[in-house]
């Protein structure tokens, strides 16, 4: 897998310095992990190419993201013209008989989200595995309310992350 952020950019990043060979085995850790919980939350694939055979409409979602490019969409053999719409990752064909569309996915350029994704990640995990904190960590005066945390992905980085998951039409 393809590493979207390295040790040294988060390092950079939030200026950690003196760190010890055990803490950075656990941050390394830490990244990889968050890497593939923003990737699996995100819907992303970073790499690869993906062929999808389609019929009975003209309008067709691929469905992996984000698309570098359309290889070719094949109709009985014959490469037929089509449109590609790269916002709503849809593709579009004058034929409502089989097709075969063969595209690859990844990225030009990561984009800077994805990494601060995960380097807010690996902060919010840094936090609880270096301190006490267990279950509920705030109440309301009249104990009505808690907020309970919990090792997943911060709702921030789950609402960042939301432009890149499939939309359902």
């Amino acid at each position: 897998m393809a590493v979207l952020l390295s040790f040294d950019e988060l390092r950079d990043l939030y200026g950690m310095t003196n760190i010890r060979p055990d803490q950075r085995r656990q941050i390394e850790f830490l990244l990889e992990t968050a890497e593939e919980e923003v990737l699996a939350y995100s819907e992303v694939n970073l790499e690869g190419e993906f062929e999808e055979v389609f019929a009975g409409q003209n309008l067709y979602v691929l469905s992996r993201r984000p698309v570098v490019r359309v290889i070719s969409c094949v109709q009985s053999g014959t490469a037929i013209p089509y449109s590609f719409n790269s916002n709503t990752n849809t593709i579009k064909v004058s034929s409502d008989k089989e097709i075969t569309v063969k595209y690859e996915c990844g990225f030009e350029k990561v984009p800077r989200i994805l990494k601060q994704c995960i380097a807010v990640t690996v902060q919010y995990w840094l936090k609880f595995l270096n301190s006490n904190i267990v279950g509920v960590t705030s109440r309301t005066a009249d104990g009505g309310s808690e907020s309970i945390e919990q090792y997943e992905l911060p709702l921030v980085v789950k609402s960042s992350l939301t432009r890149f998951r499939r939309t359902i039409y």
